[in-house]
């Protein structure tokens, strides 16, 4: 899963309590503090509903330091994985090169 909203929804969460598998979610790309007992937290959902059946992944550098505009930081965020300046798929089967 791959966005974020900035206001719990209790819907949401219910879907993924209820959800049998385990959900790999993007923890954002806003910059943002994710640490509760940080001053300048906001929250940013799903990866601070805090359940046992989702990983926040955040974007890392190709020299694995964090990414300047991934979110960070707290209980929630559990790996980073290479977010920027990568490689992907693009119409008709092309590699192209992503500048973030």
């Amino acid at each position: 899963m791959s966005w974020d909203i900035n206001v719990e929804s209790n819907s949401l969460k219910n879907k993924i309590i209820n959800y049998s598998g385990l959900l790999a979610c993007a923890a954002g790309n806003a910059s943002k503090n994710l640490d509760p007992n940080s001053q300048g937290y906001e929250a940013s959902y799903p990866t601070c509903f805090n359940l046992p059946n989702v990983i926040s992944v955040a974007a890392s550098t190709y020299n694995d330091t964090k990414w300047e505009n991934s979110n960070h930081s707290g209980p929630y965020v559990h790996l980073f994985a290479h977010g920027a300046d990568v490689c992907t798929t693009i119409a008709k089967a092309i590699y192209k090169r992503i500048l973030i």
